[in-house]
């Protein structure tokens, strides 16, 4: 239980089900009682009350948090505050509604309401086709998350079509989820592990999880290593950035790292080739400043590593941004008013009128208008 995972939304509960079939301690909360009872693994659930789903409006969403804020802490209290959970992992879509919506607002609450724990947002980015809806929810969900200050672990779907371009959508999220949860998986499993060189244990990772900022994993496949252009400190430290570059994680900003985690499991001649120096330093300030190494001998051969303070995925987000504003121009005109005149007929067609419906006022709490557009 020293990782447990809250899914929140149908993405979020998804890949909590994924965590669940491996024996993590789990638990899914979720508007829509359909999506909640298509998982098979997660037994914890929680179903949000005011709507059965929210049909990607995530201000809706956000909004019925203030009928729901405390139903959602309570359970999560009730159910997580067992000693032996340290590390919360709270994945999600955020381009969706439910899981986008409730997110910032129980993640603020639940660093307040539970102190003693670590929380880690894990934010799914959409791809660049998917519609505007969801590119716009993305980047409102990752303004509302800079304001926590806790670790976030993104998603990216966008790396993860191009890293496995032949998958439908269906598959390729589920790819996307097995290989999340292995990579964590196998994160974990090295803090129970002892060696005479060295090791990562658990309040080394709870400390690296700790640091606010964004946070990604990357492995190495060691029996990959080419004899001849892999075997110095150069081509060996290389391999470990292009690790990063081709996880499911989002692409690092490269102008710091504050913590990092190094694991080694591989042979013991490959240890000379280590040179942390030239593993981290394509980033400004050269090396974390809190560094953890873990070394393990065996015929596993790879290397698991994780960074965590990493500045704002900006780049990624502004492809985001980039994409909203190539097509404002599409939806101004959806906003003007249609007519019709014929030059054979003495009257004009009538005019459809487009006028946006307006929601309800409603009274809320000073917390969800903090994240209120």
């Amino acid at each position: 239980m020293y990782l447990s995972v809250i899914g929140l939304g149908q993405a979020g509960g998804n890949i909590a089900d994924e965590f669940a079939k491996r024996g993590f301690y789990t638990a899914a909360i979720n508007f829509s009682s359909t999506d909640l009872n298509s998982l098979e693994h997660v037994e914890k659930r929680l179903k949000l009350i005011g709507s059965e789903g929210i049909g990607k409006q995530r201000a809706d969403a956000l909004s019925l948090m203030n009928n729901n804020w405390d139903l959602a802490v309570n359970f999560v209290k009730e159910n997580f505050s067992h000693s032996s959970v340290e590390i919360i992992l709270v994945p999600f879509s955020c381009a969706g509604g439910s899981g986008a919506g409730m997110a910032p607002v129980l993640l603020s609450l639940l660093t307040e309401a539970m102190p003693e724990k670590i929380f880690v947002a894990a934010p799914i980015l959409p791809d660049l086709k998917e519609a505007y809806t969801n590119q716009r929810n993305a980047l409102e969900t990752f303004e509302d998350l800079s304001q926590l200050g806790i670790s976030i672990l993104p998603i990216d779907n966008e790396k993860a079509k191009s890293t496995i371009p032949n998958y439908g959508k269906n598959q390729l999220y589920k790819k996307v989820n097995e290989r999340t949860v292995d990579l964590i998986e196998s994160l974990i499993s090295y803090t129970d592990r002892h060696s005479k060189y060295g090791i990562l244990d658990k309040k080394d990772l709870k400390t690296i999880f700790s640091q606010p900022g964004m946070a990604t994993i990357g492995e190495t496949d060691l029996s990959a290593l080419s004899p001849k252009h892999d075997s110095s400190e150069i081509g060996f430290a290389n391999r470990i950035k292009e690790s990063w570059i081709t996880s499911f994680f989002a692409d690092v900003e490269v102008e710091r790292v504050v913590s990092a985690g190094f694991i080694f499991d591989g042979q013991e001649r490959l240890m000379e080739m280590i040179n942390m120096e030239k593993v981290f330093n394509n980033f400004q300030n050269k090396m974390p400043i809190s560094l953890f190494e873990g070394y393990y001998t065996g015929d596993r051969g790879r290397v698991i590593t994780v960074l965590s303070g990493l500045p704002w995925c900006n780049t990624r987000l502004k492809q985001i941004d980039d994409s909203l504003t190539n097509t404002s121009a599409v939806l101004s005109s959806i906003n003007e008013p249609v007519a019709f005149k014929s030059n054979h007929l003495t009257h004009s067609s009538p005019t459809i009128n487009n006028t946006q419906r307006q929601g309800k006022v409603k009274d809320i709490s000073s917390l969800i208008s903090k994240f209120k557009r």
